[in-house]
């Protein structure tokens, strides 16, 4: 039994305790205030007004890669990106040089279509789908969510306007 307890000496083995900081609470409720082409204005709720850190990715890359911004001011202006594209968003609190929130749940804002007027096309490239049976009125066809096709039911013609199409 000396020898174990001479071992233990030896080894210099100690037990320490560490007590954590409470975290303080996260980010509720992000909003988006204003959302265009190339960037998403969002609000949140917070228990206390202060600092905060922010993280947003294309939905599909995960969250854990993107960047931290650290940012002072709320609403904050996500700039820079692409249009018609969904992005994941999460905010936490800094509460602290290394103290921080839990990261928020996470909120999916997509950014507005961008034509840029006039705009021309011939549908030949390769973003155009052509209906099964063209050009019956009744099939639509495709070229992507940011236009939609209007048929008019009286003249059997149709337009491209902007936007995806209703109840979409």
């Amino acid at each position: 039994m000396n020898k174990v307890y001479l071992l233990f000496l030896f080894l210099g083995l100690t037990a320490t305790t560490k007590v954590l900081a409470q975290p303080c609470a996260f980010p509720t409720n992000i909003v988006s205030t204003s959302i265009s082409g190339n960037s998403i204005t969002i609000d949140w709720n917070a228990t206390v007004p202060g600092n905060y850190q922010i993280r947003f990715a294309p939905v599909g890359t995960p969250l854990g890669s993107a960047p931290i911004t650290s940012i002072t001011t709320k609403p904050y202006t996500i700039s820079g990106l692409s249009p018609n594209t969904p992005y994941q968003i999460q905010l936490r609190d800094s509460c602290g040089p290394t103290n921080f929130s839990f990261w928020s749940v996470g909120t999916t804002i997509r950014t507005l279509c961008q034509v840029n007027a006039p705009f021309t096309t011939n549908f030949d490239g390769g973003a155009w789908t052509v209906p099964t049976f063209f050009p019956n009125p009744n099939q639509l066809g495709n070229i992507n969510v940011c236009w939609s096709r209007t048929p008019n039911s009286t003249s059997g013609t149709a337009a491209w306007v902007v936007g995806p199409p209703p109840n979409t």
